[in-house]
Protein backbone atom coordinates (compact mmCIF):
# COMPACT_ATOMS: atom_id res chain seq x y z
CA UNK A 1 0.00 0.00 0.00
CA UNK A 2 1.64 3.41 -0.95
CA UNK A 3 1.19 5.76 1.85
CA UNK A 4 2.68 9.06 -0.27
CA UNK A 5 -0.91 9.46 -2.44
CA UNK A 6 -4.37 8.34 -1.63
CA UNK A 7 -5.54 5.98 -3.65
CA UNK A 8 -9.41 6.78 -4.97
CA UNK A 9 -11.13 4.06 -5.81
CA UNK A 10 -14.89 3.18 -7.49
CA UNK A 11 -15.55 0.16 -6.38
CA UNK A 12 -19.08 -2.00 -5.96
CA UNK A 13 -20.35 -2.61 -2.58
CA UNK A 14 -21.95 -5.72 -0.98
CA UNK A 15 -24.74 -4.86 1.76
CA UNK A 16 -27.07 -6.48 3.57
CA UNK A 17 -30.03 -7.88 1.37
CA UNK A 18 -28.00 -9.31 -1.45
CA UNK A 19 -27.65 -5.79 -2.52
CA UNK A 20 -24.85 -3.75 -4.65
CA UNK A 21 -24.31 -0.06 -4.60
CA UNK A 22 -21.58 1.88 -6.52
CA UNK A 23 -18.59 3.74 -4.01
CA UNK A 24 -16.06 5.53 -3.59
CA UNK A 25 -13.10 4.61 -1.61
CA UNK A 26 -11.68 7.73 0.45
CA UNK A 27 -9.10 5.85 2.59
CA UNK A 28 -7.76 2.88 3.74
CA UNK A 29 -6.98 1.52 7.23
CA UNK A 30 -5.27 -2.11 8.76
CA UNK A 31 -7.54 -3.45 11.81
CA UNK A 32 -6.51 -6.54 13.75
CA UNK A 33 -8.99 -8.60 11.58
CA UNK A 34 -7.55 -7.16 8.27
CA UNK A 35 -8.26 -3.91 5.76
CA UNK A 36 -11.00 -1.85 5.85
CA UNK A 37 -12.02 0.84 3.55
CA UNK A 38 -13.82 4.52 4.38
CA UNK A 39 -16.39 4.49 1.49
CA UNK A 40 -18.91 7.20 0.00
CA UNK A 41 -22.30 4.99 -1.00
CA UNK A 42 -24.99 6.52 -2.67
CA UNK A 43 -28.34 5.04 -1.76
CA UNK A 44 -31.45 6.37 -2.00
CA UNK A 45 -31.07 10.13 -2.73
CA UNK A 46 -28.40 9.40 0.35
CA UNK A 47 -24.78 9.53 0.63
CA UNK A 48 -23.53 7.19 3.29
CA UNK A 49 -19.60 6.89 4.71
CA UNK A 50 -18.69 4.12 6.08
CA UNK A 51 -16.15 1.72 6.89
CA UNK A 52 -16.21 -1.50 4.73
CA UNK A 53 -14.48 -4.51 4.99
CA UNK A 54 -12.38 -5.33 1.82
CA UNK A 55 -13.56 -8.36 1.02
CA UNK A 56 -17.13 -6.90 0.37
CA UNK A 57 -15.51 -4.22 -2.11
CA UNK A 58 -15.04 -5.51 -5.88
CA UNK A 59 -13.19 -2.85 -8.31
CA UNK A 60 -15.53 -1.09 -11.33
CA UNK A 61 -13.78 -2.69 -14.40
CA UNK A 62 -13.93 -0.54 -18.05
CA UNK A 63 -15.73 -2.88 -19.96
CA UNK A 64 -14.96 -0.01 -23.03
CA UNK A 65 -19.04 0.85 -23.31
CA UNK A 66 -19.86 4.15 -24.50
CA UNK A 67 -22.41 6.24 -25.64
CA UNK A 68 -20.35 7.98 -28.46
CA UNK A 69 -20.93 5.39 -31.00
Amino acid sequence: MNRDKPRRQHVWVDCSGGHRYPGLVIAWRRTATGWEAYVATIRESSVLVTWQKATDLHPVRDDGWSTAR
